[in-house]
């Protein structure tokens, strides 16, 4: 008897949650470098450094883009071993603007024009005004009391003309803030200023994003929110409807109303909509230990990508990317090679910016061409079971009619 298959829509992406049986057959068990995107697979876009020399030995734990005004200009940074590197766009080579810092931390950038903040929860924090150096914030050198802590991210929001602070090690379920910019602004942040954020089951903030008058507050097992306009003493704060928080701040990022986030159950959690995207459709391998090193980002404005260490005991290609194709409901990975601990996406260029670890270490790397720096991006598609209808007998497909559309000028081999 002879049956025939015909596949024209992989409608689901990746499933890898359930058992290889109940797989549809729209699906696909693992697209290794591959994506699903406009009803065809592609090959996913490879990595292509832009600095010759490595920063360092080490990865690249913070990248950002600046830019000035006054002069019209733009600059990329990213952060390695214990400097602080600036990009020059001409000679195509990398700076030091400050040293040292602590060594792999992950450092967070706050832009406020015409100046660059930029520190974490074990550096103090500097500004840098598009020269060859950078400044202290606050009084005595940084180190006054009444100076910014050593906060793991700042954000500022207009609507309470205050810079807000988390992470400060020690009093990592405060939330702090400073003195208006009218009265010194992130220069001064005077004792008492402070917001004591409700923890559930011991955990604190991870990240803090702004939307309009409101501090939306990830912590790991929990969200809080507050309005924070006007004065402080008619801020009110609350916790939101949720499920789970975020275990890696890094993850947390917002498309529109939504926000996706890495939980403490290893799940991609959309909030406030209130649902696992992950759950019994894609089962991430994460080292447990690193799971808070996680990165994320949104990547032309449709796709959630986020990169992690993987469990699986590799001695190189350590790190696992998964893509999120949010129009389109679909996952794919998990992608290898992409040993990634930062992403930044430059809406000046339309690329994702990314710094790499493992053999990737001290690279920055833009999110286009075939190959990865120069190493072939090894391709693994595997589908699901397809029993057409009758799961007792044993099938065999004899012949493969596959439809593919080629670039370049090479012979397909």
């Amino acid at each position: 008897m002879l049956l025939t298959e015909k596949y024209n829509d992989f409608k689901f992406g990746v499933v890898n949650s359930i058992e290889p049986s109940e797989i549809p057959k729209e699906a696909v068990n693992k697209s290794q470098n591959v994506y699903y995107r406009e009803n065809r697979w592609r090959k996913l876009p490879g990595l292509v450094e832009i600095n010759a020399a490595t920063l360092s030995a080490n990865p690249v734990w913070g990248l950002y883009k600046h830019h000035l005004v006054v002069p019209n200009d733009s600059f990329v940074l990213a952060y390695s071993g214990s400097d602080l590197f600036k990009y020059d766009i001409q000679t195509k080579t990398f700076s030091s603007i400050y040293s040292p810092m602590s060594l792999n931390s992950q450092i967070e950038f706050l832009e406020f024009p015409p100046s660059l903040y930029f520190g974490s929860k074990n550096d103090l924090w500097r500004r840098w005004d598009g020269t060859t150096i950078t400044y202290p914030v606050g009084g005595d050198n940084g180190l006054a009391a009444d100076a910014p802590r050593k906060f793991s991210k700042i954000v500022f929001n207009p609507y309470a003309g205050r810079f807000f602070g988390i992470g400060k090690i020690g009093d990592d379920d405060l939330m702090y803030y400073s003195a208006h910019i009218d009265n010194e602004g992130m220069e001064k942040w005077p004792d008492g200023n402070t917001q004591i954020i409700e923890s559930v089951n011991g955990d604190t903030p991870r990240e803090i994003i702004v939307f309009e008058g409101t501090n939306t507050l990830f912590n790991q097992n929990s969200i809080s929110s507050g309005s924070v306009v006007g004065s402080p003493s008619n801020w009110r704060f609350q916790r939101e409807k949720s499920q789970t928080g975020a275990i890696a701040g890094r993850t947390v990022k917002r498309y529109g109303s939504r926000v996706f986030m890495l939980s403490p159950e290893f799940e991609v959690y959309e909030w406030p909509t209130d649902k696992f995207i992950t759950k019994g459709r894609v089962k991430f391998s994460i080292n447990p230990n690193r799971a808070y090193l996680a990165c994320a980002e949104i990547v032309e404005n449709r796709y959630y990508y986020i990169c992690f260490e993987s469990g699986e005991a590799v001695s190189s290609n350590k790190y696992h990317l998964w893509i999120y194709d949010i129009l389109g409901d679909t996952w794919s990975g998990p992608h290898k090679q992409y040993n990634l601990t930062s992403m930044f996406w430059d809406k000046d260029t339309n690329l994702l910016l990314t710094g790499g670890s493992d053999n990737l270490n001290g690279f920055v790397m833009e999110h286009r061409g075939k190959n990865i720096k120069n190493a072939v991006s090894s391709v693994h598609w595997v589908n699901g079971y397809n029993f057409q209808g009758d799961s007792r007998l044993d099938k065999r497909y004899s012949q493969f009619r596959i439809k593919a559309k080629q670039e370049g000028t090479l012979p397909l081999t």
